[in-house]
C-alpha cells in the first residue's frame, strides 16, 4: 500500500460514522501466506489497512475480512471473533484444502496472535473449508496421469530430453553430465523457490532431488542410446546426420514425453500432499473447474448473516444451451442456461451480531 492509498483509506475511516464496523475486503488472504512464504507482505498490507481503522479516533473495528485469490473456501476465527474468510472459487482451477493449518500465529501490533480454524457453524464438527480435506486429498492423487493430462506441457519435456540426447551424443563425457545436472539445477530449483516464495528446508531439498531424478534419467537414457547407435546403425552418406537425429528422436521423446513428463507430474503430487507445496501447479495441472462457491451476505440492522453456497459440478463450454425463454419481452431470463440442472448446495451460515464485542482480557 503506497502513500496516496494510505491516504485515502484514513480520510474515509475518520468521516465514517462512530462505532461502524467494517468489512474488509482485501486482494489476498495474507493471513494464510504467513507460514507458508518467508517473503509475502500480504499480511502486513492487510494489518495496516485494520490499522488505519481502528486508530482514526472513532471506535471502528473490522469484525470480517473477506478475500479471493486463493481458489477454494475458508474461514478462519480471530481475536473478539473477528473473521477471516477466503471465497476464491469463482471459476478458476481449484486449490487444495487439505494444506491448511488448523492454527495459524501472526502478529498485530507487535502482539503475537492466532487465528482458528473455524467450524462449519451447520455441524459443529467439520471444518469451514470446501471442498473438504477429504476430497481435496483425494483430487491431487489425479496427477499420476499428468503426463497424459498435460499432453501439451509433455511435448516439451521430451523436447528438452531430445537435445539432451543429443548433446549426450556428442559428448558422453563428465563435463556433459555436469553441465546437464546443473541446468536441471538451476531451472527446477530457481522455478520451485520462486514459486513457493521460500527457501525453507523442505522446497530446498525436494526440487533439488527432483532435478537429480531428471538428470539421472537423462543421462542414463542418453548413453544408452548413444552406445545403442553407435554398435549397431551406421549414419553415413548425405542424410547420415537427417537419420540420426532422427533415431534420437525416436528415443529420447518418448522418454521425455511420458518419464520426464510424470516425474514432473509426480513431484507436485507427493510434495502438494504431504509438504505443503506446489498447491498452485499441483492442482492446476488438474484442470478441475468445479467445486465453485461463494458467499452472500445479509445485512440488518441487527447483525449480518452469512450464506457460503457451493456448487460441486460446474457444467463445461458444450454443457450450456440457448434459454427458450429468453427474449426481448422477458430480460429477466438469462440467455444460456445448462443442460442439466445446476445442484448449488449450502456450505455453511452464521451470523455476527452487530454490538460491540466483550474485549478479551
Amino acid at each position: 500500500m503506497d502513500q496516496p492509498q494510505a491516504d485515502y483509506f484514513k480520510t474515509i475511516a475518520e468521516n465514517m460514522p462512530e462505532n461502524s464496523k467494517i468489512v474488509l475486503c482485501s486482494a489476498e488472504p495474507g493471513w494464510l501466506y504467513v507460514e507458508a512464504s518467508s517473503e509475502s507482505t500480504s499480511w502486513e498490507i492487510v494489518e495496516y489497512a485494520i490499522e488505519l481503522a481502528e486508530n482514526a479516533g472513532r471506535g471502528l473495528t473490522v469484525p470480517v475480512v473477506l478475500s479471493g485469490d486463493t481458489h477454494h473456501y475458508n474461514r478462519y476465527t480471530g481475536l473478539n471473533n473477528q473473521q477471516y474468510i477466503t471465497s476464491g472459487g469463482g471459476g478458476a482451477f481449484l486449490h487444495p484444502t487439505h494444506q491448511l493449518e488448523n492454527t495459524i500465529s501472526l502478529e498485530r501490533r507487535g502482539i503475537k496472535q492466532s487465528l482458528t480454524l473455524a467450524r462449519a457453524s451447520d455441524t459443529e464438527a467439520e471444518p469451514a473449508v470446501y471442498p473438504d480435506f477429504g476430497v481435496s486429498k483425494s483430487l491431487v492423487w489425479r496427477n499420476l496421469y499428468f503426463a497424459l493430462t498435460n499432453w501439451d506441457f509433455s511435448i516439451l519435456m521430451g523436447a528438452i530430453y531430445f537435445v539432451f540426447g543429443i548433446a549426450i551424443s556428442l559428448r558422453p563425457h563428465w563435463d556433459m553430465y555436469f553441465a546437464i545436472v546443473a541446468i536441471f539445477a538451476w531451472s527446477l530449483m530457481g522455478y520451485t523457490i520462486k514459486q513457493e516464495k521460500s527457501k525453507r528446508h523442505a522446497v530446498t531439498l525436494t526440487s533439488a532431488l527432483h532435478s537429480l531424478a531428471h538428470a539421472a534419467l537423462v543421462i542414463g537414457a542418453g548413453t544408452y542410446y548413444a552406445a545403442l547407435n553407435a554398435s549397431y546403425f551406421s549414419f553415413e552418406g548425405p542424410y547420415g546426420v537427417h537419420l540420426w537425429l532422427l533415431a534420437l528422436l525416436i528415443e529420447m521423446f518418448p522418454v521425455g514425453f511420458v518419464l520426464g513428463s510424470s516425474l514432473f507430474g509426480w513431484n507436485m503430487m507427493l510434495t502438494c500432499r504431504f509438504l505443503q507445496m506446489n498447491r498452485n501447479d499441483a492442482f492446476s495441472a488438474l484442470r478441475i473447474g468445479a467445486y465453485n462457491n461463494f458467499v452472500r451476505m445479509r445485512i440488518t440492522e441487527e447483525n449480518i448473516e452469512f450464506f457460503v453456497i457451493g456448487l460441486d459440478v460446474v457444467p463445461s463450454r458444450e454443457d450450456w444451451q440457448e434459454n427458450p425463454k429468453h427474449g426481448a419481452h422477458t430480460p429477466d431470463e438469462p440467455r444460456f442456461i445448462p443442460k442439466t440442472p445446476l445442484k448449488p448446495h449450502l456450505i455453511e451460515s452464521f451470523s455476527l451480531n452487530k454490538s460491540p464485542p466483550k474485549p478479551v482480557v
